[in-house]
């Protein structure tokens, strides 16, 4: 899925890969199935009582399906849907493989669709904007750990303007047995350092999706050693850090995590 464009019919092949046939569509129209996002709808409609009083509910759905209806749902801009598609995964499979397959894939999947310049600023807006509003719901289906591993503080910086990859990381790394505090983006980074040194931090958790954010993380990174010593752990993800990069160790974090799986990890690393 590499370069595609709609054909000269007006079909879109986004979510080929993904087994979604292409659609007749008409320019400006969504590029997925209908067919999708009246399934997320009608997947979400548990409990839904027959003419003989008899309680449907549906099949359990698999995360691949889960994904592609999600993923509809996203760039349909169907909220909705979007939250009924995660919560009925969420009641067959572990919520950490809801935000890592589902949520986390198809944020991806719209990036790419915006790269390839498939989808508008606009439409890439939404998609992100309902799958905050999705991590929202999903948080409360979290497990809630037994004894505490450590104390985070996860944020971007000051310029960064994505958060959701971060949110992701601090709601998993709660569900892991860190104390989390999530500072979201755009903050100061005097009020980062601080709430930092108030929380106890062990570790701190920099997002960067942008290249432009370097400058701003390199900042920070020297604010939080100048202030809180050495032994605090850094850990920095996102696009901004190339696979095989070694930018992370020249800005002088400890580690680093360019998606969900990678970030959890790094702050697995850190723990005696």
């Amino acid at each position: 899925m590499h370069g595609v464009r709609p054909d000269e019919h007006g079909r879109s092949p986004v979510g080929i890969d993904r087994g979604i046939p292409a659609v007749e569509r008409h320019p400006g129209e969504p590029r997925i199935l209908p067919v999708l996002r009246r399934e997320a709808v009608e997947r979400g409609r548990v409990g839904l009582k027959t003419e003989d009083h008899r309680v449907l509910h549906p099949a359990p759905i698999d995360l691949e399906r889960a994904f592609q209806l999600y993923l509809a749902a996203l760039l349909e801009g169907d909220r909705r849907a979007a939250v009924r598609v995660t919560e009925e995964a969420a009641r067959s499979h572990p919520i950490t493989s809801v935000y890592r397959q589902i949520v986390e894939a198809a944020q991806v999947e719209v990036g790419e669709c915006w790269a390839r310049n498939e989808i508008s600023v606009a439409r890439e807006h939404m998609a992100t904007a309902i799958s905050q509003y999705v991590l929202g719901t999903l948080y409360a289906h979290l497990p809630i750990p037994e004894r505490t591993l450590g104390r985070a503080v996860i944020t971007g910086v000051e310029g960064e303007k994505h958060q959701l990859g971060s949110h992701m990381v601090a709601d998993l790394l709660e569900a892991e047995g860190w104390s989390v505090r999530f500072l979201g983006t755009q903050v100061p980074h005097r009020d980062i350092v601080e709430v930092a040194r108030e929380h106890g931090a062990k570790a701190v958790g920099i997002s960067a999706t942008m290249l432009t954010s370097l400058d701003g993380v390199d900042g920070l990174i020297r604010d939080l050693r100048e202030t809180l010593g050495p032994e605090l752990r850094i850990v920095v993800g996102g696009r901004a850090f190339p696979a095989g990069s070694g930018l992370w160790r020249e800005l002088g974090a400890d580690a680093t995590g360019r998606n969900l799986d990678e970030a959890l990890e790094a702050f697995r690393t850190l723990l005696p």
